[in-house]
């Protein structure tokens, strides 16, 4: 198997001040994966949402895969087991935002009216 000399670089920002009951976001950041880099399998006790604006990957949660790309986001839902992986060819490169509060459900219902995991954005 061919190996890339590709580093993956990542920010982080925690929250730790979660007050607001309608919508608090708990965490955000960017990562560049490396080629097949890859998260989990494991569950979340909050909602995360990964914007892709480069790059490729597969995203996978209650036995269903996902190939997701640029301009899409897939969205991970709390206590559900999920994984995801970059592309080997063409690594993606993603923001995402971790959040919970009384009215997200609603807000996920809006976003993602056709398919509940994954929507493109543009």
């Amino acid at each position: 198997m061919e190996t890339r000399d590709i580093e993956s670089f990542f920010e982080l920002y925690i929250n730790d001040k979660r007050f607001n009951v309608d919508l608090s976001v708990y965490e955000c950041g960017w990562e560049r994966c490396a080629p097949s880099h890859h998260f989990g399998p494991t569950k979340r006790n909050y909602y995360i949402f990964h914007f892709i604006f480069g790059g490729k990957g597969v995203y996978k949660v209650n036995n269903q895969l996902f190939e997701v790309g640029e301009n899409q986001i897939f969205n991970i839902y709390p206590n559900e087991i999920h994984q995801y992986t970059a592309s080997f060819e063409e690594p993606w490169e993603y923001f995402w935002i971790g959040f919970n509060g009384v009215e997200v459900p609603q807000i996920i219902k809006e976003i993602f009216k056709e398919n509940k995991y994954v929507v493109s954005v543009l």
